[in-house]
């Protein structure tokens, strides 16, 4: 085997995807490892990890626009005396770094919001794998229901076919 047919051979092996792995690559470094938990708490909780992510970052900045409204100063590139688009858009600044913080709330209180929920709700949360192990189950027992219809129907087929 030469040289060059070997590279090529670990390149197709190392190909994203080739081994049943992820795509994407790991995260590197505090932030996009954050990130990346967040990312896997959306795909946990869905909608309720979104609805709280979004309730604290807007809790966040509104927090900011009124503190800068009622006279908190804060240095951002730009004029934020322009009034009230001034005020929001000077908001934004400070809410954007508080970002890594407010991923770690979403982490922290997202399991306690949805055992509220389905308390509320009388519903019983499922985890994601447990979600994925029951779809996979189902395909199965359809695809095995869809084999054996077939196989049926081929039998009385063959069994019209003698007569």
């Amino acid at each position: 085997m030469s040289k060059d047919s070997a590279t090529a051979n670990e390149k197709l092996a190392n190909k994203p995807g080739a081994s049943g792995k992820s795509d994407k690559p790991e995260p590197k470094g505090t932030f996009a490892v954050w990130k990346k938990k967040l990312e896997d708490h959306l795909a946990e909780y869905g909608l309720i990890a979104l609805f709280v992510y979004l309730t604290i970052w807007f809790t966040v900045w509104a927090g900011f626009a009124i503190a800068i409204a009622a006279g908190l100063e804060i240095d951002v590139v730009g004029d934020a005396s322009a009034g009230m688009w001034g005020t929001i858009l000077a908001a934004y600044v400070p809410t954007k770094l508080t970002q890594p913080l407010r991923i770690a709330a979403t982490i922290v209180v997202t399991p306690i919001v949805a055992a509220v929920y389905h308390k509320v709700r009388g519903t019983q949360h499922v985890p994601k794998a447990e979600r994925d192990a029951r779809k996979a189950a189902k395909k199965k027992s359809e695809a095995q229901a869809d084999a054996a219809a077939d196989e049926a129907s081929d039998d009385v087929s063959d069994e019209e076919s003698d007569e």
